[in-house]
């Protein structure tokens, strides 16, 4: 965290300089700004509470003339006299004014973080190693640095390093890329302290608060434990597999980054579903069992189908002919049109497995039959099993049906043996070794809930 000290915020409303020149301080934790201006003529137009304007960047000093530029800020109005504003910001560069965040072009980049968990030091395998196709290098190193009366082991875990400069996006993106795979291995984000960037021989500092990298202080999980020996990862190898897999299906990764976040852990019954959903969609994606029988001939069966219900006209008109009768006993409006709507809608899915049999083969997987020993030695599995279908639909249709899904605490062990199901099979897709070792280690103390509890019938 890092506070700074300023003096000066240069807004421009109604193409005139509003300057904010009373003392405040932005905390780079904190996204929100609040300080009262120094000229109000053109805010009386603007009712209290009102978004004054969207800006997409505000220049501002701080107390030793040091220039920063805050990006994609929404400047408010706090009270009826119109002389205090809540500025929002999303991103923030300290040390420079610039209009193209985009385009900045910078030789290299370091992000520093506190090191507060001896697991930290699992976070980096290999000293330095080489991502995206051999552009950049990746270099991390252990330090101690000296802070008033403590002495703060701090991790330079990732300094990226290109033989030419670089946009300034692709050094971020690569960033948060590597982290991501960081997180499936260890378990937990790294509590990044800042972003320093190197730009024309100057350093500058780059604050993101809010861009979902989820810090190890928000992690939300029971258990953490490392699952892979990082040493033997081939990081460059797992990084390019993982850049596809992230820009093909980067909302479902956006869902289960989002469950870490500990203001979430109230919600211990939708965070049960959302796993399910993940490992859900992650199976369809990759695992090659949910067809019944290929795309390729699913085209040619439901033409045929079409034919006979769509193209035959004999059956055609009696369809209609029912489809009146149908509104007239019920005073609806249901049209034809819309019956062939649903029929295509239908037909598109009949090659696919249904969500029982997706369950069911997610359970048999190999790493699935270790995480779940426990459960199939103590004939727990089919009740399991039961809870998770139950679960998925009993949120995802709202009905009012009573279900056996997962209560109280066992939303904490399904939550826990299913963020590891996940981690691994993303792992096996990024061709990650996992330790065995590990997650027999992990798994005890994920069992340890039956010592005192078990699952409802």
């Amino acid at each position: 965290m890092s506070i700074i000290r300023c003096k000066k915020l240069e807004l421009i409303y109604l193409n005139k300089r509003i300057n904010v020149a009373e003392d405040f301080f932005i905390d780079t934790n904190n996204t929100s700004i609040k300080t009262k201006i120094d000229s109000i003529k053109n805010l009386k137009l603007i009712k209290r509470n009102e978004l004054i304007e969207r800006k997409q960047f505000i220049y501002g000093e701080d107390e030793n003339n040091k220039p920063f530029t805050l990006f994609d800020c929404y400047v408010l109005a706090l009270n009826y006299n119109y002389n205090e504003l809540e500025i929002v910001w999303n991103k923030m560069l300290y040390g420079i004014k610039t209009e193209f965040l985009d385009d900045l072009l910078i030789d290299q980049m370091d992000l520093i973080y506190d090191n507060n968990n001896s697991n930290y030091r699992a976070l980096v395998g290999k000293n330095t190693f080489y991502i995206d196709d051999h552009k950049m290098l990746v270099n991390s190193n252990w330090y101690i640095e000296q802070e008033g009366t403590r002495k703060i082991v701090r991790g330079n875990v990732l300094s990226f390093n290109s033989t030419t400069q670089e946009k300034f996006l692709n050094y971020i993106s690569n960033a948060k890329m590597l982290i991501d795979i960081y997180y499936f291995m260890v378990g937990f984000f790294p509590d990044y302290y800042k972003f320093i960037l190197y730009y024309n021989g100057n350093k500058i500092y780059y604050y993101q608060p809010n861009d979902g990298i989820q810090t190890s202080k928000e992690v939300y999980a029971r258990y953490i434990n490392c699952i892979v020996e990082t040493d033997k990862v081939d990081y460059e190898k797992a990084f390019e597999i993982w850049k596809n897999m992230y820009n093909n299906q980067k909302h479902l990764f956006h869902m289960f980054m989002g469950i870490q976040q500990k203001e979430n852990n109230q919600f211990v019954e939708v965070n049960t579903f959302n796993y399910i959903q993940c490992l859900e969609s992650f199976y369809t994606s990759y695992y090659p069992e949910y067809y019944k029988f290929q795309n390729e001939y699913k085209m040619k069966l439901i033409n045929n189908i079409k034919f006979i219900f769509l193209k035959n006209q004999k059956l055609k008109r009696r369809m209609k002919k029912d489809i009146r009768k149908i509104n007239k006993l019920s005073n609806s409006n249901y049209s034809f049109d819309e019956l062939c709507n649903s029929i295509n809608g239908k037909f598109n899915s009949i090659n696919e497995i249904s969500l029982n049999q997706l369950l069911n083969n997610i359970f048999k997987l190999p790493i699935s039959m270790s995480i779940f020993e426990y459960e199939y030695n103590n004939k727990l599995i089919k009740l399991f099993k039961t809870k998770t279908y139950n679960h998925r639909n009993y949120i995802a249709h709202m009905t009012n049906e009573k279900m056996i899904t997962f209560y109280n605490r066992e939303n904490m062990l399904a939550q826990s043996k299913f963020n590891l199901l996940f981690r691994c099979m993303v792992l096996n897709q990024l061709d990650i070794e996992i330790d065995n070792n590990n997650i027999i280690l992990l798994l005890n103390e994920i069992n340890k809930y039956y010592d005192n509890n078990t699952l409802t019938k």
